[in-house]
């Protein structure tokens, strides 16, 4: 009878252990929710150069436009101008039609909302009078640890020809569900980091792979459960045998 109570005991920690080997972690970061197709918020930004008095202007606008039905909260934009701004400065303060905008070191940062269908607009304006070489920059939009590509453009300094202007722009993405603008946020907005910053990399890139890891989780889990629960059968037969006749 002994025998059988060990057992029973070592069937159910080896249940118990492979239940918890087997369960899948439970991912409540943003990266986890599956965003709907098309949906989220589309960043355009475009350089327009003129020629003036002084040399060029170099007229900078991001658009970022709200596709979804619900406001999307906290969305911060990375615009990198690290090397540009040590060889020109702004002509007029940064702008921007809603959120906080203001350059830090060799960036330009913007924190803001967006209401439903809406646009938010962040322009600047740079001088090129001291700029001999072509000049990239790139910007980024982040929320809530996803991040969209970069949209860069290039300044070049060629002359501008006949209309004496120039364009050139680019555009990106940030894919937000509607569920997952709804949701309240976990933890308060990191800060800005240059290029949207390493973490908010990875976890756009892992977001893909979370659904299915999350289903192989549960199937590993089923399969742990039910080896688990056939054990102490097998181990009850095993101790009957080995039970001394009377």
């Amino acid at each position: 009878m002994t025998n059988e109570w060990v057992y029973r005991g070592v069937a159910g920690a080896a249940v118990a252990l492979a239940c918890t080997l087997a369960a899948p972690a439970v991912t409540t970061a943003a990266g986890s929710v599956p965003a709907q197709a098309g949906g989220g918020v589309a960043m355009v930004k475009q350089l327009v150069t003129t020629s003036g008095p002084d040399g060029a202007e170099l007229r900078f606008e991001i658009r970022l436009s709200n596709d979804l039905d619900v406001a999307v909260s906290g969305l911060h934009v990375v615009e990198d101008l690290d090397g540009l701004l040590d060889n020109t400065g702004f002509l007029s303060r940064p702008r921007a039609s809603t959120g906080t905008v203001q350059p830090e070191g060799g960036y330009l940062l913007w924190d803001g909302d967006i209401a439903p269908h809406a646009t938010a607009t962040i322009s600047y304006v740079l001088s090129s009078a001291s700029l001999t070489d072509p000049y990239t920059t790139s910007a980024t939009s982040s929320w809530r640890g996803r991040t969209s590509g970069p949209c860069p453009v290039t300044y070049d300094p060629a002359p501008l020809g006949d209309t004496g202007e120039a364009t050139m722009s680019c555009s990106a993405r940030l894919a937000i569900s509607a569920a997952s603008a709804l949701e309240p946020a976990l933890a308060p907005g990191a800060p800005h980091a240059g290029g949207g910053g390493a973490a908010a990399e990875l976890a756009a890139a892992r977001a893909p792979h979370n659904r299915l890891a999350s289903w192989l989780g549960w199937l590993m889990l089923a399969v742990a459960c039910a080896l688990g629960a056939l054990l102490p059968v097998g181990l009850r037969r095993a101790a009957r045998r080995h039970r001394p006749h009377a």
